[in-house]
């Protein structure tokens, strides 16, 4: 049995476009599919109409460690640890492979401007300035630094690159870094405004990075603790719309907390629903090597959501009658079979479902790939994936 997709083509540049006839179109169960892909439908023939995939743009978050250890000093390179981030930082969102993506950045702890004296700090908190450390020079306008509300607006507003390279690039270079961890409520604070971000650009998909160089305990706000780091991170996973947390951590074994900042860092990756941390070593590579975990994890976040083609007339769509598939750059294309869930992704093969189940009622708007699946798509490993509808769906085997 076999499902003949007669493919039509129409001009609407407002949804996503039909594409030519795939006359090399097999199904998986064949001799050289794609892997992941599922067995033929049930129907003897069938028309469809296969239509360009088309992602939903990423928005990258960047929240950065701007504590003072950041300051100390990388062995063998003659420079800081802050020093080869920013410039990582910096030429991670001027390259040209960044092209097309939105990107945000805040720092923390965020510390109060420096001052000499009250009248320099009116509208600031209590307008006091007051010592931050042991010398005059330490002096700052007095301000809670461990309120989550004041990591609920951005340093950098998210906006696609590379419009806004310049502007983060210019705001990494002029900034001073200072102070203790205040992971949990930088974090709190930056999940609240992320969300809303999310919840106003349903077209698009956020994920965060979080770099730090060590861990919270308690040395700067009160309740700032690993385990309130990671319960932070996993509302944010937890919550809608759900937000993916990245870890990057920046440390390396001269380090006294080498393997516990390790273990840390590990936690955050798996309440943040993204598995392992990337943990680079404090070396003279330091910026290379943050430069390959940025991009790496720019892979692995692009969103594998394709939304669902809207009728030409306005018809609702069959949900029972839609497939994915995947289109190899030799021309073969095979059908990528269908789940309940995420719950239910074949480990190994993968396959999609819908981001709302339309067994409850609710309109599914995309189609989403499960992670075996997702990582084929962002390695470069398949050509082009389409949307077909009118032929029964297919499940995986």
């Amino acid at each position: 049995m076999a499902c003949d997709p007669q493919v039509t083509a129409r001009n609407d540049r407002s949804r996503p476009q039909p594409i030519g006839p795939t006359p090399n179109f097999t199904f998986g169960a064949k001799d050289g599919a794609a892997p992941g892909a599922a067995s033929p439908a049930d129907d003897k023939t069938c028309a469809a109409q296969a239509f360009e995939a088309e992602r939903l743009p990423l928005d990258f978050y960047l929240l950065v460690d701007g504590t003072g250890s950041m300051g100390l000093t990388v062995a063998g390179a003659s420079t800081t640890r802050w020093a080869l981030v920013r410039d990582a930082l910096i030429e991670f969102v001027m390259d040209a492979k960044t092209a097309g993506m939105g990107a945000g950045l805040h720092f923390f702890p965020l510390l109060p401007p420096r001052c000499q004296m009250d009248s320099e700090c009116a509208g600031i908190h209590s307008e006091r300035c007051v010592l931050y450390g042991s010398t005059e020079s330490s002096r700052r306008c007095q301000k809670d630094f461990c309120a989550p509300d004041e990591y609920a607006t951005p340093t950098v507003a998210i906006s696609e690159l590379p419009g806004n390279a310049d502007r983060l690039a210019a705001t990494l270079g002029g900034w001073t870094i200072g102070g203790g961890n205040n992971d949990a409520a930088a974090l709190e604070g930056t999940f609240a405004h992320l969300q809303k971000h999310a919840a106003a650009n349903p077209g698009r998909r956020a994920a965060l990075v979080f770099v730090g160089d060590g861990f919270p305990a308690n040395d700067a706000c009160k309740a700032n603790s690993v385990d309130a780091t990671v319960a932070q991170i996993t509302k944010g996973r937890a919550t809608r719309p759900f937000i993916a947390t990245y870890a990057i951590g920046v440390t390396g074994p001269q380090d006294v907390d080498y393997t516990r900042v390790k273990q840390v860092f590990t936690s955050y990756a798996a309440a943040g629903g993204t598995g392992t941390p990337f943990i680079v070593e404090t070396r003279a590579d330091l910026r290379t090597k943050f430069v390959e975990a940025l991009h790496r994890i720019r892979d692995l976040a692009l969103p594998c959501e394709f939304p669902i083609p809207a009728s030409a007339t306005g018809a609702v769509l069959n949900f029972d009658r839609v497939n994915l598939s995947l289109t190899t750059p030799e021309g073969q294309t095979s059908i990528i079979g269908n789940v309940a869930d995420a719950a239910s992704c074949h480990p190994m093969r993968g396959g999609w479902y819908y981001d709302v189940s339309p067994a409850t009622g609710v309109t599914p708007r995309t189609l989403v790939a499960c992670p075996a699946t997702c990582e084929r798509l962002n390695r470069g490993l398949a050509g082009r994936v389409a949307i077909r509808v009118g032929c029964k769906t297919v499940p995986i085997e």
